[in-house]
């Protein structure tokens, strides 16, 4: 289910694993959700599948998986199948487990029926392109399919929830499957380590994965509070965020070096050029080698960009916080003009830390509306 290489619009992947958690709800019982990949059962794209977790947390074999209806695995006689959703796709489960598809069939028919599927449906049924919108003017009543989620935890820094709106969108299109080159996976485009450094061992989870993210968004904060304030402080944030908290610590202590001593963000961007030069490594000062910083800048740019569209399509007050919160509009040319951008460059090598962010996995238009994948 891997709308994430398509255009963008097809979010089944997180429809079905908030499906799935429901339905091991409904069963009073624990489960896993993974993402399945290419298999010996002949699946071609990625793939959805639950297992069941003992009382014990043995886990045991896969007992579910989620797979287009058109896809081979459909037709092997030696699975049995769902009905077929509304997105064109399938749960199939083992011959001997026809009990439980049994019980699947029974849940769907039933569940599908109530307001909390049709909740369910509305939230991952529609497209998400905040740019365009922003530029009709439009106002929307989903500005993704997670903003009960986005609304907590952006709270939680201090943050308008409509920035961290931009950070997610630009780093998956909300896309839970989210994968890029280099491993960084889900939302928020979290590397393994980082994310299980914060406790996100599944980094498919919606919530986990978020939480996760904005918890490492936070220590960038607070790291770099003695160097700067309110919006300043969300820049060096980002920053961080995008190449490693190392590059920027590097480009800081640079700036000093060079008589500047309480650089803004402005004076980090006017020293890059004596950053991408060699000679910079003969300096005491730079412990993460030369750093190019073009991909930064733009990912900064986009982010303010997207920030902007969403404060013209979500509606309601910004979230608690000293940090981007603002409860106006803004005008909808804001939103327009990062389509002069230039393509954004690979992801800064050497980022010792972070998400492995993210414009790598950013198409040039950032609503990703020219059918490229974000990748």
């Amino acid at each position: 289910l891997d709308g994430f290489k398509g255009r963008g619009t097809d979010y089944s992947a997180g429809f079905h694993y908030e499906l799935l958690k429901a339905f091991a709800g409904s069963l009073h019982t624990g489960i896993h959700i993974r993402l399945g990949g290419r298999d010996s059962c002949g699946t071609d794209s990625l793939t959805l599948t639950a297992r069941r977790m003992s009382d014990s947390l043995s886990v045991l074999p896969v007992d579910i998986r989620v797979v287009p209806a058109a896809d081979s695995l459909f037709g092997n006689s030696a699975y049995i199948s769902s009905i077929c959703l509304e997105d064109s796709t399938v749960w199939v489960v083992s011959p001997d487990d026809a009990p439980l598809s049994v019980e699947i069939n029974h849940w769907l028919g039933t569940f599908m029926a109530t307001p909390d599927y049709r909740k369910l449906r509305d939230r991952f049924f529609r497209e998400y392109a905040p740019l365009k919108a922003a530029a009709d003017g439009k106002r929307v009543s989903h500005a993704s399919p997670y903003d009960a989620l986005v609304r907590q935890y952006a709270a939680r820094i201090g943050w308008d929830w409509r920035l961290l709106l931009a950070v997610i969108w630009q780093e998956s299109r909300f896309h839970i499957e989210a994968v890029s080159p280099r491993g960084a996976a889900g939302l928020m485009q979290m590397m393994p380590h980082t994310a299980g450094r914060y406790g996100n061992d599944n980094v498919i989870d919606p919530e986990e994965n978020i939480r996760a993210g904005v918890q490492y968004l936070g220590r960038l904060q607070e790291m770099f509070s003695p160097y700067a304030e309110d919006e300043e402080r969300i820049l060096f944030t980002l920053a961080a965020y995008n190449a490693g908290e190392g590059r920027i610590l590097d480009c800081i202590r640079y700036a000093r070096q060079q008589g500047h001593p309480e650089p803004d963000w402005a004076t980090i961007e006017a020293i890059l050029p004596l950053m991408q030069a060699d000679d910079s490594l003969d300096t005491s000062v730079v412990q993460f080698g030369v750093f190019q910083g073009t991909e930064t800048k733009a990912y900064l740019r986009l982010i303010s960009t997207l920030y902007e569209a969403f404060c013209v399509i979500a509606s309601g007050p910004s979230s608690p916080g000293p940090l981007w919160t603002r409860t106006d509009t803004v005008s909808t040319e804001a939103a327009l003009w990062p389509e002069t951008l230039p393509d954004p460059l690979p992801a800064a090598s050497g980022a010792e830390d972070g998400p492995e962010q993210t414009t790598e996995n950013s198409s040039p238009d950032p609503d990703g509306s020219d059918g490229s994948s974000p990748e």
